[in-house]
Parts: structure tokens; sequence; C-alpha cells
């Protein structure tokens, strides 16, 4: 098997992934930045697809 693959670093958006990580540093440092961490997003794009296949 093989495919094409993008790798991009990415910053979730959305009040769904902010509660829970202000919530995990402010429980652990007593505050936090603002700043959601930034994460990986993989997505697959097949040759001859016409969009991609999978993130």
């Amino acid at each position: 098997m093989n495919s094409r693959f993008a790798a991009v670093r990415v910053r979730p958006a959305g009040k769904a992934v902010e509660r829970p990580v202000k919530a995990a540093a402010s429980s652990t440092q007593g505050w936090w930045d603002g700043v959601l961490p930034d994460c990986w997003l993989l997505v697959e794009w097949p040759e001859h697809a016409e969009s991609p296949t999978d993130y």
C-alpha cells in the first residue's frame, strides 16, 4: 500500500477545545496564558483521488 500524506502543525479552535486545556493549566500552574497548544494534522490524499480521503 502507498499513499500521499501531508503533515501540518495547527492550533485547534473553539470552546470545546479551550475548556479542558484551560482547566488543566489552571490546576497545574494556577493560571492560563490563553494560547492553545499546537498539534499535528495528518492528511491522506491518494494520488488518483479528487480530494483527501482521511484526516
